[in-house]
């Protein structure tokens, strides 16, 4: 099982993110805005951040630096409707470790998801916990602009 935290300032969103990622065996955060993202980071560690780049109070990239100049090696993956290359250059420069677009297919983050927190694993030396190889509920699901429940469309 992996420690997750998801920043994320749509409810929704970060519903059925906690969700997908909670029936994969994970314990599963979240915070709303970018100084409730870092206190959480101070409180507790994490093995992966998902990180989304327009936040109240603090953007992304401020967390991101942030989670950086501490000499965090904590994973983060950009989760953002940010979505030009100079965007998604921008947010592997200043250090996540992988960057999806919105709109997302959940099938594509899971197995983001899985394949950082394997090689964080394969890294420590640990055996990846057998709950946590496989997340989500095993439906296929694509999140698209303009979904009435979402607010994973780009912003």
């Amino acid at each position: 099982m992996a420690r997750i935290l998801i920043v994320e300032d749509h409810p929704d969103t970060a519903i059925v993110l906690t969700t997908e990622l909670g029936v994969g065996g994970h314990d599963v955060e979240s915070a709303g805005d970018g100084s409730d993202a870092l206190d959480r980071l101070a409180r507790r560690s994490y093995d992966l951040v998902i990180l989304d780049l327009v936040l109240p109070k603090l953007s992304g990239e401020a967390v991101l630096r942030r989670i950086r100049e501490r000499h965090d090696s904590t994973l983060v993956l950009i989760l953002s409707g940010k979505d030009t290359l100079a965007d998604r250059v921008a947010g592997l420069g200043l250090g996540a470790d992988d960057y999806l677009t919105k709109p997302f297919e959940m099938a594509e983050l899971l197995a983001r998801v899985e394949t950082l927190l394997r090689r964080a694993f394969v890294r420590q030396r640990k055996p990846m916990p057998r709950r946590a190889r496989s997340g989500g509920s095993g439906k296929s699901r694509s999140i698209s602009k303009g979904e009435r429940f979402s607010g994973m469309a780009a912003r």
